[in-house]
């Protein structure tokens, strides 16, 4: 109903009738994508959620899942990262911050709920941009902590949830909004009780 882009088209020569129709095609599908109503954008995060959830239960397939990934933007076989975004509460609210300017992003996503936050899967080359577009999306929400797990391939995206995990911790305890798994210390890691408890249980 309102006009939110323009189409330039540089030419040597006039179009032909062809080039005209294709043109006007073009700008048809640009258009119905751009005036998807808001309950199909609804639509369309909560089955993003959907595969995501199944994709980090360990139980699942994820070999049978990963080709879903395709209806999400995500190229097969590309490697992607996991981001866990944690808060004190407010997790819902943190959902809908995220998917948002996720979708304004318009790079390959899928995000979900998870214990204690939101859970956002990536392509890896994305990752390093889109994660500084979200801190900034969420300048004004407290205590909010983002890990981010190293590269993995698509079909053991669950594993990166223990590494993401870990990095928000990291970044909890040195008071920081993000950590990166790649970046942590060997400080950093033992900082985690749980890692902390598996060592002494190793060395015992």
């Amino acid at each position: 109903a309102a006009v939110v882009g323009w189409v330039a088209v540089q030419r040597t020569t006039p179009l032909s009738p062809t080039d005209r129709l294709l043109l006007n095609q073009a700008v048809s599908l640009i258009t119905l994508q751009l005036d998807w109503p808001a309950e199909l954008i609804a639509a369309y995060h909560s089955l993003g959620g959907t595969l995501l959830d199944l994709l980090l239960d360990p139980a699942q397939d994820a070999a049978t899942l990963v080709r879903h990934l395709l209806h999400f933007g995500f190229e097969a076989g590309s490697p992607v990262m996991l981001a866990v975004i944690t808060a004190p509460r407010g997790h819902k609210r943190l959902l809908g911050i995220v998917s948002d300017t996720l979708e304004r992003a318009s790079r390959p996503h899928v995000v979900t709920l998870v214990e204690g936050g939101v859970a956002v899967l990536l392509m890896a080359r994305d990752a390093g941009d889109l994660i500084d577009v979200l801190d900034h999306a969420l300048h004004d929400v407290a205590k909010i902590a983002i890990g981010v797990s190293g590269s993995i391939p698509q079909t053991t995206a669950a594993r990166g949830v223990a590494p993401a995990e870990l990095a928000a911790a990291a970044a909890r305890h040195e008071q920081r909004r993000i950590s990166w798994f790649d970046d942590l210390t060997l400080g950093a890691v033992l900082a985690d009780e749980a890692v902390r408890s598996r060592v002494w249980t190793m060395a015992r």
